[in-house]
């Protein structure tokens, strides 16, 4: 890419910088996945702040950048050859846009903190640290791999070993969602084996590597809801079968709420692509495969989670015919189109 002669960075620094952060995120996030405590870490709080506000100053720089980039490029048009391997739809914009966006966010959820640290709100300090690290993590990875596609740069391996983890708590999520919609609305004896089902689902959950990695507000649910089934389960009370059906209401509503996992912005990417593949291959070739092809199959099933009505292709287990997965593609191609998606949670 052309650069401006007066400009000293380069995407590599930039880069390089983001990298640090995100190993950076990373340390700290450690240090607070045991969210049982009952006392606020005021040092540890500090300590997320910083990282808040290195990550705020990455991403004003990297803004700065792309935005001369962007004008640079609009007032002396780059030759074919110097954006030869950027992605075809990749525009130095994107990188400004993005980061502009990330760092908005960031800077609220540090006042946010900031806020609850001064108030001294236990649960809302472990929250918000907890939160200000995922989405400065989520933010930079999403920022690396935007910088990439415009330099036309390999994708990062550290932003691959991220989307692994994301596609397990999803996948996770989307198997709690089908197995409530799957019980309906029970009651009586088979309400109570439907909460045991999810009691044994939930308890599975919890003995997975990757439960150290929900956010703080999701594993402070799921120890919640566990306690409540067992509690309504072992109730011999007059109200017991009212208060089984509440917490079955509440049930459902945390399994959606779960599936606010899809905003992320390494999921939103490796969504995307994997749509407009599949959707190329069974829709946009002559002629079109009847029935869906297992190796389509096989890469539809990192989308579990996405979309119910996929899911419930993906889980039937049986041979469908292609033009089934049509209506959920092409919902979800038109979803995902970069112009439909706002700031991801």
């Amino acid at each position: 890419m052309q650069l401006p002669t007066t400009m000293t960075t380069t995407p590599h620094s930039l880069l390089h910088r983001v990298a640090s952060l995100i190993e950076r995120n990373r340390e700290e996030k450690f240090q607070i996945l045991d969210d049982t405590g009952l006392t606020v870490d005021r040092d540890l709080a500090t300590s997320v702040c910083l990282v808040l506000e290195e990550a705020v100053e990455v991403l004003e720089d990297i803004q700065h950048y792309y935005d001369q980039i962007a004008a640079h490029e609009h007032e002396t048009p780059p030759k074919p050859s110097a954006i030869a391997n950027r992605r075809e739809d990749s525009v130095p914009s994107d990188v400004a846009d993005l980061a502009y966006m990330s760092r908005s966010e960031l800077l609220a959820i540090r006042d946010a903190l900031l806020g609850s640290l001064a108030a001294n709100m236990v649960w809302k300090v472990l929250s918000y640290a907890d939160a200000g690290l995922g989405r400065s993590e989520r933010a930079l990875i999403a920022v690396n791999a935007c910088i990439r596609e415009v330099e036309g740069l390999p994708a990062d391996q550290q932003i691959r070993l991220n989307l692994e983890d994301s596609l397990v708590i999803r996948r996770q999520y989307a198997l709690f969602r089908r197995a409530m919609e799957r019980a309906g609305s029970p009651s009586g004896a088979k309400l109570v084996r439907s909460l045991n089902g999810i009691a044994t689902h939930i308890a599975a959950l919890r003995n997975l590597r990757v439960y150290s990695l929900l956010r703080i507000d999701d594993r402070r649910r799921i120890r919640e809801l566990q306690k409540r089934i067992l509690a309504a389960l072992e109730s011999q009370a007059s109200g017991a079968e009212e208060d089984r059906r509440v917490l079955w209401k509440d049930l459902q509503t945390t399994a959606d709420l779960f599936m606010e996992v899809n905003k992320r912005e390494e999921l939103v990417e490796h969504d995307r692509r994997r749509v407009l593949e599949a959707y190329r291959e069974l829709f946009q070739r002559e002629p079109p495969p009847s029935f869906l092809p297992a190796a389509i199959r096989g890469q539809l099933e990192a989308l579990l989670g996405r979309d119910p009505e996929l899911d419930a292709i993906l889980l039937d287990g049986k041979r469908c015919e292609a033009a089934s997965s049509r209506g959920p593609l092409a919902r979800l191609r038109a979803q995902l189109a970069p112009a439909a998606m706002g700031p991801a949670d």
